[in-house]
């Protein structure tokens, strides 16, 4: 049995059944006997399922905030927002835009090689689709891998995170609760043993993956030795740059949130804050009063603003890396660990750093509520020095000159790159969009008239061969050479068209 612990309080509030990696083939099979007839469904069928699953998470709202509140240890109005809402949001949003998505589309052809063949392109389901979530986002991600998968006419098997299984069971509840067919969306319970034992699975189409590059990399890997596909969201630290004409205050309260939204541990929490120098003194004055007053709490309550983090094994790396920049130079402004009256749970108040980008490289990757903020010279410094560090997931760009920071985002290595904002947490609805078209592929269905001849089959002869030398001369673009490939080959051309003509009767 996996236990579900309540991080703030440590006391469980439930248990689910272990599947072992043996038993990953006979889960696949399950979902696999039920896919093909979902797969025969139209997509606005598909989307209208959708729809009853949104409708069955806002009539379940209350009861999956406490319980998501209770496993997760994040404050009530994070939990809210930016997992119910935002998975009833992304549910609406792919039921909306189903047809957009997944519509086949009319294909024009070059007519030299196919003068009477028409075409479309469509989709096609892959099968069953394997979610692997991660503990940052325990529904919000999910339901958009889910929903984008069955969207596109796949069974989805869910294996979440391991912080995450009490979350997983409520999603597949309300999807139950929409009408899907049994067995369509499964639940399997384990940790990267059995993540990797789905990614080896051969009945697995294809795998969307969200977590650690250790882990993501020995999916992408046993997708690849089989010919599979996989979609990795690997959770990164994410950058922001603040230049000298922003609003200073702004920009403070934005990278204190992006921070310490979820206790720091969201994937893509901001990590590294770059300030240009004539700024920094007076940009730290704001941030760290700032993260001084932000006190951690029972998530339970409304007021709440920080929760605890997941275990005191995480708190103990948090606390090891702050001593490893320290050693290095790093000048530690606030940030120290809390004990909250009733609660057993590991508790840390907002830790602000500063320094250059070597004395606090040890933050990176380090989940907690923790920044680092480093003086540089311009925004080419700050690009510079974010260019060295793996490629984040998201960055932002904090000016009052909107061109300027938009030549700057242009230039980050980042997926998305926020403009006087930053987002931490699943970017939706684009998560359900990447899913949606790696969850398809794609078809090409082309018609010809009955009885219609191919110009170019056999017999090959030399009047073909100079009617494709004139229509390739067509081809051309400088003055003259039509007019010269019309004079030479308007005669083989009219004999192949004639031979098609006399095959079309």
């Amino acid at each position: 049995m996996i236990e579900a612990r309540n991080p703030a309080t440590l006391e469980t509030i439930g248990a689910v059944a272990a599947t072992p990696p043996a038993a990953a083939a006979t889960a696949v099979a399950g979902v696999a006997a039920v896919t093909p007839l979902w797969a025969q469904l139209r997509v606005a069928d598909r989307a209208r399922y959708l729809e009853r699953a949104a409708q069955a998470v806002i009539d379940d709202f209350d009861e999956l905030v406490e319980l998501i509140i209770a496993e997760s240890g994040r404050p009530r109005v994070e939990i809210e927002a930016f997992e119910v809402l935002a998975a009833i949001d992304t549910l609406q949003w792919l039921a909306t835009n189903a047809r957009r998505l997944l519509s086949a589309r009319a294909i024009t052809l070059p007519r030299t090689l196919h003068p009477l063949k028409r075409a479309s392109a469509g989709h096609t389901p892959r099968g069953v689709i394997a979610v692997l979530s991660a503990e940052s986002s325990t529904f919000a991600m999910p339901a958009a891998h889910v929903a984008g998968a069955l969207l596109g006419g796949n069974g989805a098997l869910l294996k979440p995170a391991l912080g995450g299984s009490q979350a997983a069971e409520a999603l597949a509840h309300a999807l139950a609760r929409a009408g899907l067919p049994e067995g369509l969306v499964a639940v399997v319970h384990g940790g990267e043993e059995l993540g990797s034992a789905l990614a080896r699975e051969p009945a697995v189409a294809h795998v969307l993956f969200s977590g650690s590059q250790a882990a993501g990399a020995n999916v992408a890997a046993a997708c690849a030795a089989r010919g599979a596909g996989a979609t990795l969201e690997i959770a990164a630290s994410e950058a922001m740059i603040v230049l000298a004409d922003s609003d200073l205050d702004a920009a403070a309260a934005g990278a204190l949130w992006a921070a310490c939204a979820g206790a720091g541990q969201l994937q893509g929490k901001l990590a590294r804050c770059y300030v240009e120098r004539h700024v920094r003194d007076p940009f730290l004055a704001r941030l760290v009063p700032a993260a001084q007053h932000l006190t951690p709490g029972d998530p339970a309550r409304p007021q709440t603003q920080l929760g605890p983090l997941a275990s005191a094994a995480r708190h103990g790396r948090m606390e090891e890396a702050v001593l490893a920049a320290l050693a290095l130079g790093a000048r530690m402004h606030c940030g120290q660990a809390v004990t909250v009256e009733g609660l057993a749970g590991a508790f840390q108040a907002p830790t602000v750093l500063s320094g250059s980008a070597e004395q606090l490289a040890p933050l990176s990757g380090v989940q907690g509520p923790i920044i680092g903020v480093v003086a540089v010279e311009s925004a080419i410094e700050a690009v510079a020095l974010e260019a060295s560090v793996p490629v984040a997931r998201g960055a932002s760009v904090w000016s009052a000159d909107r061109r300027h920071a938009a030549r700057i985002a242009r230039e980050l290595r980042a997926g998305v790159v926020w403009c006087n904002d930053h987002v931490v947490g699943p970017v939706l609805p684009r998560d359900a969009a990447t899913a949606v078209a790696a969850c398809v592929s794609g078809k090409l269905i082309t018609w010809d008239p009955d009885g219609a001849r191919a110009a170019w089959r056999y017999p090959y002869d030399a009047t073909s061969s100079r009617a494709l030398g004139a229509l390739v001369a067509l081809h051309g673009t400088r003055a003259g050479d039509r007019e010269r490939a019309l004079r030479s080959g308007a005669a083989p051309l009219a004999r192949v068209a004639a031979r098609a003509l006399r095959g079309r009767r």
